[in-house]
């Protein structure tokens, strides 16, 4: 799990650096995060992964350069709902790809940040797991 939040300290990092520093063309930035205070019925339910969630979605929209469009927040989902958000991430990043590229280029940057019970098998989102 040290790992995992490296990385997320390394991208927040990364999202607060200015934009002419990462590239010469439009960056967009793209965010999905998830809270789930539900892991199952063997798991205690948690008080806050939501609100974590949530919290840190408006960190990166306020500070990090994720427009408000560009996030997608779930609460509680279910692994479809997770599938789907992930899926409308896709198109979303593609469609601003081709904008961008008739505007000059520019880069994408994608950030899945996920607060709740997990194991080494996968994201617990309620009585779903997703490996």
């Amino acid at each position: 799990m040290k790992w995992l939040l490296s990385a997320c300290v390394s991208l927040v990092a990364l999202a607060a650096l200015p934009d002419t520093a990462l590239c010469a063309g439009v960056l967009q930035r793209y965010l999905l995060v998830a809270g789930a205070n539900y892991g199952g019925l063997d798991r205690p339910r948690l008080q806050y992964a939501v609100s974590d969630a949530e919290r840190f979605g408006r960190v990166l929209v306020e500070l990090g350069g994720v427009a408000p469009a560009n996030e997608i927040v779930l609460k509680e989902p279910r692994l479809r709902d997770f599938l789907q958000a992930l899926d409308l991430l896709s198109a979303r990043v593609t469609e601003g790809r081709r904008a961008a590229a008739g505007n000059g280029g520019g880069r994408s940057e994608v950030l899945v940040y996920y607060s709740g019970h997990a194991d080494e098998k996968g994201l617990l989102l309620g009585d779903d797991r997703y490996s």
